[in-house]
């Protein structure tokens, strides 16, 4: 969980104006009572994150409101708090957590297949832009085999190579 504590530190203002600020974000483990949450390791999904925290913040505090009183000032940064907090909830997700259970190795099936899933789509995009051949992926367009058939006898030899057979065709 995601917790966010602001205090202020009189005894470190020494001859400053200014009351010095310590906040304190704490990122724990809980018992299990509610379930671990992360964030996807994807660009996009993080600038999400940072916009949804700006937007809460923006809706939480005005920019022109004075920060003269310590009680202003601990309010912007309850909202800092706040808009964290809030962001993390909206855009991360319950993370995976494995139990020993039958709905554990179905989500992991799952995640197994739509990563494949999605492997193999950017394979085929890849494919299909560098050379403008998706056929080329279908294991029929590949080079054959000579089928198994019936030997094709030269001169009373079988021919079994592709050179034997082209001999044979030009001296008949």
């Amino acid at each position: 969980t995601l917790t966010a504590q602001v205090t202020r530190v009189h005894n470190a203002q020494g001859e400053s104006d200014h009351i010095p600020l310590a906040t304190t974000l704490s990122i724990s483990a809980d018992s299990g009572a509610t379930p671990r949450r992360a964030l996807k390791a994807d660009r996009e999904e993080q600038i999400r994150f940072v916009r949804v925290i700006e937007g809460e913040f923006a809706m939480k505090v005005d920019e022109h409101a004075p920060l003269d009183t310590p009680d202003q000032i601990d309010a912007v940064a309850q909202a800092i708090a706040d808009s964290f907090s809030a962001a993390w909830e909206t855009c991360s997700r319950e993370a995976y957590r494995e139990h020993g259970l039958p709905e554990d190795w179905k989500l992991y099936r799952k995640a197994v297949k739509n990563a494949k899933r999605v492997f193999f789509d950017s394979r085929i995009t890849e494919i299909s832009i560098t050379n403008k051949r998706t056929w080329d992926l279908m294991s029929w367009v590949q080079q054959r085999k000579l089928p198994p058939c019936e030997a094709i006898q030269y001169q009373g030899q079988p021919c079994h190579a592709l050179p034997q057979l082209w001999d044979a065709l030009h001296n008949c």
